[in-house]
């Protein structure tokens, strides 16, 4: 969908102007229980990226987007 593509591309274009901090992923990383959540957590770019894409989904779930982008938007949450 064209919504992932642009939260994708905003997500990425996010995490590259990020200061490279510490750690930092949407999730507790001393529950990380799957292997994606502890990659995220062990890796800076991907805990940045992570971060981003879930700043970049509470805005646009925040925005007026439209009931119908917005449950598409709902609907690849956890793909």
């Amino acid at each position: 969908m064209i919504i992932n593509k642009i939260a994708c591309a905003l997500a990425a274009l996010a995490a590259s102007l990020l200061p490279r901090l510490g750690h930092a992923a949407s999730f507790e990383c001393a529950k990380a229980a799957r292997f994606v959540e502890q990659a995220i957590c062990a890796n800076a770019t991907l805990s940045q990226l992570d971060d981003a894409l879930s700043e970049n989904y509470r805005s646009m779930r925040a925005a007026n987007i439209g009931d119908g982008a917005r449950k598409d938007l709902q609907a690849t949450r956890k793909k």
